[in-house]
């Protein structure tokens, strides 16, 4: 397609026919300056809209052939005076979303003849406007203003853009990349939430303090994706103490055994179950992860860490009103040096495969928020902490139900480890068969998991809680391969 439209100052539109060599005039009916065009040959009934200053809204009907093109551009008004900066369709040439001065947003659902403002939270001059998909769009605009839709334009929820210069225009780059360009010749760059398409097992590590370890969304820890391992100490060392762990449940449910496995994969997946029915939305489909030293301004996750506090991520109450305020109140758990927060759920029936020790039963229907976090003082800062808020969200009782660690320690060389418990200090570990490692050398480490606080056992008056119960070796007997291969 050669065809191209070009508005500005004074109601000026233009048209080429030859990729911009050669421009005519064209009367567009206004002497109010024009700010955006939309132009799609696609559009079924009116081939375009323009809007522009002092509330003008022109839809563009343009017929090609004949040449030169018929192009007639009629008013249409929408009650308002604001100067319109951006206009988009959606999902087809009814479906309209304009915004401009003064915060302003105007949706229209009949062709741009009727139009609903609504309600951005901002009173910024909005510029600019992009769009992902019909239910996701973006729109930027001064003072560092980045505004975000899910739901096609009803609802907005301010982003954090730090510096806050203006943002003159806004485009959507890639599957996970917007990019945003201000005064100056500043480009602003953010990743956006992962796509539902993308069902990618996702990965943060924990770095706050000696140890360097990695948590993914299918419920796995201490797990490179690649073939090396997942459990760094110390940090930036490349030694490694554990090559996977991985938390499971199992449990009678509807009268059949159910469970949640992970180890070497995984059975979860981020999301949680409603009404029996698993759902997943952009904003969980991943690991958080704040510092001490992140703040509102250079952090996504610290700016966007209310979308997963519903779903149980710790915050620190600043202006204690009980209620989590964006940039206000502190991510993550109190005097940490690092957290990271997933919200996973093994309510996706496709997930259950026998992949890593797991089989292949239904959904227990388990939700799980999971806390990691860290801190650097003298005492802790070989350790690191797990919590786990397991809630039951099918339509039936667990019974005889089970939670156990599994994990694979490779202290340094993978063949020579020694495993052990202490059962009054609900403590599994692993140690070296010998005070020699091929990678650690003399005195090498040894590797703990200990249990610090318990289930509570309602079954019995008075209720007790749940300790380690049992602790043993993985065997394997004749001829096998190596997991890690």
């Amino acid at each position: 397609m050669n065809y191209y439209l070009l508005a500005g100052e004074g109601g000026m539109l233009y048209y080429t026919s030859n990729t911009g060599q050669n421009w005519v005039q064209i009367n567009s009916g206004t002497t109010s300056d024009l700010k955006c065009i939309f132009y799609s040959s696609g559009l079924s009934l009116y081939k375009g809209y323009l809007c522009g200053a002092n509330g003008t809204f022109l839809k563009m009907n343009v017929n090609i052939p004949p040449l030169p093109p018929n192009i007639i551009c009629f008013p249409v008004q929408t009650g308002y005076s604001n100067s319109f900066n951006s206009i988009v369709a959606l999902n087809d040439t009814n479906n309209l979303l304009m915004a401009g001065s003064g915060g302003i947003i105007l949706k229209s659902t009949n062709g741009g003849f009727n139009w609903t403002q609504m309600n951005s939270g901002s009173s910024m001059n909005l510029k600019s406007i992009t769009k992902v998909t019909n239910n996701e769009l973006y729109i930027a605009g001064e003072n560092g203003t980045v505004l975000k839709t899910t739901n096609g334009g009803y609802n907005w929820i301010s982003q954090i853009i730090q510096n806050g210069g203006s943002i003159n225009s806004i485009s959507y780059l890639s599957s996970s990349l917007l990019s945003g360009y201000g005064n100056n010749g500043i480009i602003y760059q953010c990743n956006t939430p992962p796509s539902l398409n993308d069902t990618s097992v996702k990965i943060e590590t924990l770095n706050g303090n000696y140890v360097g370890s990695k948590f993914l969304t299918d419920g796995t820890f201490n797990r490179s994706i690649t073939a090396s391992a997942g459990f760094e100490w110390p940090l930036n060392s490349g030694k490694y103490m554990v090559f996977t762990s991985g938390f499971s449940i199992i449990a009678k449910c509807n009268n059949e055994i159910r469970q949640a496995a992970s180890f070497y994969n995984g059975h979860f997946y981020p999301g949680y179950v409603n009404n029996g029915v698993p759902v997943t939305i952009p904003e969980i489909n991943k690991v958080y992860k704040v510092s001490k030293t992140s703040n509102c301004y250079n952090s996504v996750d610290w700016a966007n860490w209310g979308a997963i506090v519903p779903f149980g991520a710790p915050y620190i109450d600043v202006n204690n009103n009980s209620i989590y305020d964006a940039c206000i109140d502190t991510p993550g758990v109190k005097n940490s040096t690092q957290t990271l927060f997933m919200a996973i759920t093994d309510g996706y029936s496709w997930k259950h495969v026998p992949i890593g020790f797991g089989g292949t039963t239904a959904p227990l229907m388990a939700d799980l928020g999971i806390t990691i976090y860290c801190y650097d003082d003298s005492l802790l800062r070989d350790m690191q902490f797990i919590k786990y808020k397991i809630i039951n969200r099918s339509n039936y009782s667990w019974d005889s139900v089970y939670f156990s660690f599994i994990i694979d320690p490779d202290i340094g060389d993978a063949l020579d480890e020694y495993i052990g418990c202490d059962s009054l200090r609900n403590l599994g570990y692993s140690y070296n068969s010998d005070n020699e490692d091929p990678i650690y050398g003399i005195n090498p480490p040894a590797y703990g998991i200990r249990l610090i606080k318990y289930p509570i056992n309602k079954s019995v008056t008075p209720y007790d809680t749940v300790k380690m119960s049992s602790f043993l070796p993985l065997e394997s007997y004749g001829t096998t391969v190596l997991c890690e291969q």
